[in-house]
């Protein structure tokens, strides 16, 4: 039986109902243009999946649509009015390479959300770090929206808040499509906790190093917190077990030193994406705890391992994978009794064969 058989179902659906969430804000401060972008997003991710699977002559199964979120958590970090072609290229670029060359359906080497956008940002950083009124409704094609800065970005190097609390709170800034609202991105992570989609422990050593490097650095934590995808990256990048391969203690340093490398980022070199450098900068370290809490774990029994904490983004769209490889042991285990069974029949074979020449002399010598 599986370890993530019972409630597999309802974990799915709670990822793809706070998805829709955030996407359905997008799409009410920027009209049709953000619907677009995201269902771009989404298509290209499900072409890109077919091509490279045909390629590596494998099947598409329904955990590659973990492919498919992560190309729209990709989108909630760009801008409405970003360029159609950038989408489709961030895309490709994420899925191809991000998803399939690193990690293909198991835990992502580096977060292809994560390698999308910073692909996006090196290539085209004008476009990506320049962002529309919220509010204002954006047509399909050729708009005119009047661009500027981030807030995230005006607060680190003013180190003045133009905008009330109450638009800070619900989005109404310049900002991306999918970080800007702080309340439904908190009201999410308190369920996506509960329900044990994410890392407690993550988010906890996370919120902790921003702290303790925000008081040496006398950085405003609050600041920290309202802006540069703080509690966005927190939620889809680093305590999402998919990309953060450690579990209680380790997750809770490996965060923790996430976190004091986004806060030295922030206010050491002012970047709004601090977060997402971060994480990619502490891979390597979040790879070499995984290895040592697989040396502390002792191996469990099946009734302890139905008692996990968190749930691999794999295994949210159902055991698939798992029953795969339980159809792959049995098929081995047919063909080494099938080899054996035919090693004893030649063997049986020669031995018979052995015997009736020997008979045959005495036969001749009787006729004789």
């Amino acid at each position: 039986m599986s370890r993530y058989s019972d409630c597999s179902h309802t974990r799915k659906i709670e990822y793809w109902i706070f998805l829709a969430c955030i996407i359905g804000i997008g799409i009410c401060y920027h009209g049709i243009r953000a619907l677009a972008v995201y269902g771009l997003s989404a298509v290209t991710a499900i072409l890109t999946d077919f091509i490279c699977l045909f390629l590596e002559k494998k099947s598409y199964k329904r955990a590659d649509l973990a492919n498919i979120g992560m190309a729209l958590t990709m989108c909630m970090m760009f801008p409405a009015t970003v360029p159609y072609s950038i989408v489709i290229l961030s895309t490709i670029f994420a899925v191809a390479i991000g998803a399939h060359v690193f990690g293909y359906r198991k835990r992502y080497l580096f977060p292809p959300s994560a390698i999308g956008y910073l692909f996006a940002l090196s290539c085209w950083k004008d476009e990506i770090l320049n962002f529309p009124e919220a509010g204002e409704k954006l047509p399909l094609f050729h708009h005119q929206a009047e661009l500027s800065n981030s807030m995230s970005y005006i607060l680190l190097t003013e180190n003045e808040i133009h905008s009330s609390w109450n638009q800070i709170l619900m989005g109404t800034v310049h900002s991306p499509m999918g970080t800007g609202c702080i309340i439904m991105l908190a009201v999410g992570m308190v369920v996506m906790i509960c329900r044990k989609q994410i890392s407690l422990w993550a988010c906890l050593g996370y919120l902790l190093g921003i702290s303790i490097s925000s008081f040496f650095m006398s950085v405003s934590i609050h600041g920290v917190l309202i802006s540069c995808m703080t509690v966005f990256s927190m939620i889809f990048l680093i305590a999402d077990p998919a990309v953060m391969p450690c579990r209680n203690i380790m997750a809770y340093v490996g965060a923790l030193v996430t976190g004091l490398l986004s806060c030295y980022l922030i206010s050491a070199y002012h970047l709004e994406y601090a977060p997402i450098v971060a994480v990619m900068l502490s891979i390597p370290l979040w790879r070499w705890l995984s290895k040592i809490e697989e040396q502390m774990t002792p191996e469990v029994e099946e009734d302890e391992e139905e008692t996990e904490e968190t749930t691999p983004l794999e295994n949210r769209f159902g055991d698939e994978e798992e029953e795969d490889f339980e159809e792959e042991e049995n098929l081995e285990e047919i063909d080494e009794i099938t080899e054996e069974e035919t090693f004893e029949d030649d063997d049986d074979f020669e031995d018979d064969d052995f015997d009736d020449l020997e008979d045959e002399p005495e036969e001749d010598t009787n006729a004789t």
